[in-house]
């Protein structure tokens, strides 16, 4: 079969993002097809607000994407929040919504194989808190870890305080390991942490996103922050949500 590349498991996680959208399901569904990877389809027996998943066209491979964070105000943006504030803690190995996606993400894989055939590859892929989340099924559950074939996250949450729950000389963590990749650009400060929040390999990218009002704004004021402690301090601060603001994007990828 052929494996999907960087570019289209970036635009799948893009595409992700389409089901929180304003309408009804079908509304939701088109718009999430719109954004999806060329010649793959979105599957909506297994996608809902969390979760979405592509079939490519030729040869019935899978991609399982994994939405990043919502910030619309909702129930669903609430339940996100709670859960990035769990990766900023260190703390998602008792998070619901880490442990709802794992399952969810079982379930698909039990029914792809099932319907489609045990020598379907499925890959894994998820941006920001999706990018945390897909991690996170494959350190907590085997049904995942053993049967997707590949593992690409992008700008994946992390976190200085986040800990591995594998030891790194386990079979289960060498499988991950061999299987993940975490794609990050440079200077992203929500997956700064990656290597040692995530088990993968972690590919880093230089920030390509234009100049902002934002950044303008930073250089002016930079001379004037750096006479004092106080104002070193808030530069710094500064630097890093600028930083973010322009790297973090999964257009970044795609």
């Amino acid at each position: 079969m052929n494996t999907p590349n960087i570019k289209q498991l970036a635009q799948a996680s893009s595409a992700s993002y389409g089901i929180i959208s304003k309408g009804n399901r079908q509304t939701r569904l088109d718009k999430t097809q719109q954004k999806a990877p060329q010649n793959y389809t979105v599957v909506p027996d297994y996608t809902d607000k969390d979760i979405s998943t592509f079939k490519n066209n030729d040869d019935g491979h899978f991609i399982i994407a994994h939405r990043g964070s919502s910030f619309s105000l909702d129930d669903t943006s609430k339940k996100d929040i709670i859960a990035d504030a769990n990766i900023a803690f260190g703390n998602t190995t008792d998070d619901a919504l880490h442990k709802r996606r794992t399952k969810k993400t079982e379930q698909i894989i039990k029914k792809i194989k099932k319907e489609s055939g045990a020598d379907t590859d499925i890959h894994l892929t998820g941006h920001s808190l999706g990018g945390h989340s897909a991690n996170h099924a494959m350190v907590h559950s085997a049904v995942v870890r053993d049967n997707v074939k590949s593992v690409n996250t992008f700008n994946a949450g992390s976190s200085v305080l986040g800990t591995i729950d594998l030891a790194e000389d386990s079979p289960e963590y060498k499988t991950i390991n061999d299987k993940s990749t975490h794609h990050s650009i440079i200077n992203d400060s929500v997956s700064a942490n990656a290597k040692s929040s995530l088990i993968g390999s972690v590919k880093k990218y230089k920030d390509k996103s234009k100049p902002s009002f934002t950044k303008g704004i930073l250089k002016i004021v930079t001379p004037l922050l750096e006479g004092s402690p106080v104002g070193k301090i808030a530069l710094e601060a500064g630097k890093k949500i600028v930083g973010t603001i322009g790297s973090h994007g999964i257009g970044n990828f795609t």
